[in-house]
């Protein structure tokens, strides 16, 4: 049994033009109108607090909508709510939301919905309950507020701060760029995954898919049976990968790690990361190994991983942020680095939505599809593997784009493992492929190899573990 977040399919298309305005907030609340989306509360607060304004557009279940429109009387109320009774369609969502400021949705209870990215989408804050996704969509401060669900008196403290113009303001425009693709490109690999399996299992049944949707009213889907199932998964595969650029022959497990998804995000910036975090270094010491967990652990991020992989992860953190992201979280990344490093979950957990295959995986990736590639301690890159990584690289990457890796070092004479003096032939090999590293291996870092290997207790074991990134020209 898998639990999987169905990936949202957001209606309206894409934002229609504002009109300047500077006045009190407007609020919307937008869809089916029921009980448990939370506006009698809604309402309660809103009577308490001058000024903002509030339209109800969508078609109310029962008598709702009759207790609503009972409620909108109050003389705190009046003319300060407004009904947009029935259905809304498509064509006109980007319009209604572009009149307004604000997307309430102060549910009572919830698994989840989509309403929160749609109004990020069309630059609205969001005003939510904690419930379902909200916690993982919504940044409280930031992009919205959050508040317990059916909490009134919460409801009219955040309304308050809300009739601060400039709050609302700063909130709509750190409304986050919503990344649709890598999250279908995830789902559909654990479609695959699943049909996969249940064909070199020779079963005729595999495993369940439990889908969460990302929407109202959502829907289910099983997991597929047989070579048939597997052929449309394959499809599915092929058709949205192929939307983000990236078409993968084969990859499994796509749904490892999914459940990060569900956790809140960490606000991580680059500045939050030390100079002694570096895309390129060499780890000689358990102790600076035990530094980059700790560091992990006190920015907030997942407990995962050994000392070891703790510190190759935290370097390829610290290039995504510092080369290669502009602060949207939009960069396309496939890791490659297996289910012990936390990579993944550290990169979903700071807002990417990270591609999945194993080392072993082959894969057939369009040109200049990808932002990052990532194969990480413990999936070392050995040095039979090294001309066909920095061929798929030099292939897959798009200019700038990074190829971050791990290499173990020790004795030249032993499988999978470079010696110091190997190390200059990998460059060599990778210049040759356009990609150029960055920082360097000079003065301190060539030392350091160097010092490791000479104090190596078994000379048929690693001493170090060198972490170098790449950028294609």
């Amino acid at each position: 049994m898998r639990a999987l977040a169905l990936p949202p399919h957001l209606p309206g298309g894409p934002r229609a033009a504002r009109e300047p305005y500077a006045g009190p907030a407007r609020l919307v609340a937008l869809g089916i109108v029921r009980a448990y989306k939370g506006l009698e509360p809604l309402l309660d607060a809103l009577a308490q607090v001058p000024d903002l304004t509030l339209t109800i557009a969508g078609e109310a279940w029962g008598d709702l909508g009759e207790r609503l429109k009972a409620r909108a009387t109050d003389p705190a109320l009046s003319g300060r709510v407004t009904f947009r009774e029935g259905y809304v369609p498509a064509a006109k969502i980007a319009p209604l939301l572009a009149r307004h400021d604000v997307m309430t949705l102060t549910y009572t209870s919830a698994t989840a919905s989509q309403n929160a990215l749609l109004a990020q989408t069309h630059g609205l804050a969001v005003l939510a309950s904690t419930v379902g996704s909200f916690p993982h969509d919504v940044h409280d401060g930031v992009d919205g507020l959050l508040v317990p669900p059916g909490d009134v008196e919460a409801i009219v403290e955040a309304l308050r701060y809300l009739r601060d113009r400039r709050v609302v303001d700063r909130m709509m425009a750190a409304a986050p760029e919503v990344n649709l693709t890598g999250a279908w490109a995830d789902y559909v690999g654990a479609l695959e995954a699943l049909a996969a399996d249940s064909v070199a299992a020779g079963s005729d049944a595999a495993d369940g898919v439990v889908v969460h949707p990302r929407r109202d009213g959502g829907s289910g889907a099983d997991g597929g049976t047989d070579a048939g199932a597997r052929g449309v998964a394959g499809g599915l595969v092929a058709r949205a990968f192929g939307a983000v650029g990236v078409a993968a022959e084969r990859v499994r497990d796509g749904a490892r790690g999914l459940v990060a998804a569900a956790k809140p995000r960490v606000d991580l910036a680059p500045a939050d990361l030390p100079d002694w975090v570096r895309p390129t270094d060499v780890l000689a010491r358990d102790d600076d190994a035990a530094a980059a967990r700790a560091l992990a652990r006190s920015l907030g991020l997942p407990r995962r991983g050994s000392r070891v992989e703790a510190w190759a992860a935290l370097g390829g953190i610290a290039a995504v942020l510092r080369v290669r992201d502009d602060g949207s979280r939009s960069s396309i990344i496939l890791d490659r680095s297996g289910g012990e490093s936390p990579f993944l979950d550290w990169a979903r957990a700071i807002g990417f939505a990270p591609v999945v295959a194993d080392p072993g995986d082959e894969l057939d990736i369009e040109p200049e599809s990808l932002d990052v590639m990532t194969r990480l301690h413990p999936a070392d890159v050995e040095a039979g593997d090294v001309l066909d990584l920095f061929g798929q690289a030099a292939w897959a990457l798009r200019p700038g784009g990074l190829l971050i890796t791990t290499f173990a070092l020790g004795p030249g004479s032993m499988p999978g493992m470079l010696g110091a003096a190997d190390v200059r032939a990998v460059l060599a090999q990778a210049d040759n492929a356009g990609l150029r590293l960055v920082g360097d291996l000079d003065g301190d870092l060539t030392a350091t190899m160097r010092r490791a290997q000479k104090h190596a207790r078994d000379p048929r074991a690693a001493y170090g573990l060198a972490r170098l990134t790449w950028r294609r020209r």
